[in-house]
C-alpha cells in the first residue's frame, strides 16, 4: 500500500466488527434487522455496539409455508417490468426483521430476494420480501428509503 506520492505505507486497521445473526426455533432471522454488531478497536477493546433485535415474546399462530417455487413466481411477477439486467444475489428463507426505523409487531416467515439491476452504467441493489406463510399478520416491508449520501456536482454530458 502506498500514499498519493507513492511512498510505501503499512496497512493500518482502524475498526473491525463482529456481527451476530439471530435464529428463532432454528430458523434464521433475515433482513436489515435481526443482528447485533460489536465494534472492536485495533487493541481488541470493544468500542461500540449496534443492534436491531426485537423481542420475541410468544408465537401467535402456526402457518403453512408456501413452496419456494410459488415465492419465486411471485418475485418474478414483481420484477417483470424492471428494465436492465437483473441478477439475484441471495434468496433466503427465514423470519423477516425490518430496520430500526420501521414499526414492526410480528416476525413472520418470508422468502427474501436480494438482487442487483444493471441498466447501462447505472446499477442498484434492492430487496423483495415475499410472505412465506399462507396467512400473514402484518406488513412485512416498511417504506422504501434510499440514502444516497452526498453527491458530487456533475457536469452535463454532451447530449441535448
Amino acid at each position: 500500500m502506498s500514499d498519493i506520492k507513492g511512498k510505501n505505507k503499512t496497512e493500518r486497521l482502524i475498526d473491525a466488527g463482529v456481527i451476530y445473526r439471530r435464529f428463532l426455533d432454528e430458523t434464521p432471522v433475515d433482513g436489515p434487522g435481526g443482528y447485533a454488531m460489536v465494534n472492536i478497536d485495533p487493541e481488541g477493546e470493544v468500542v461500540g455496539m449496534r443492534s436491531v433485535w426485537r423481542q420475541a415474546l410468544r408465537s401467535v399462530a402456526k402457518v403453512k409455508i408456501i413452496p419456494f417455487g410459488q415465492a419465486q413466481e411471485a418475485f418474478e411477477r414483481l420484477v417483470s417490468k424492471v428494465e436492465g439486467e437483473l441478477t439475484v444475489t441471495t434468496a433466503n428463507f427465514g423470519y423477516f426483521e425490518q430496520s430500526e426505523l420501521d414499526r414492526q409487531s410480528y416476525l413472520e416467515p418470508a422468502y427474501v430476494f436480494i438482487y442487483v439491476v444493471q441498466n447501462g452504467e447505472v446499477a442498484h441493489k434492492s430487496i423483495e420480501v415475499i410472505p412465506a406463510g399462507q396467512q400473514t399478520f402484518a406488513k412485512l416491508k416498511g417504506s422504501k428509503r434510499f440514502d444516497a449520501g452526498r453527491q458530487k456536482k456533475r457536469e452535463p454530458s454532451g447530449g441535448n
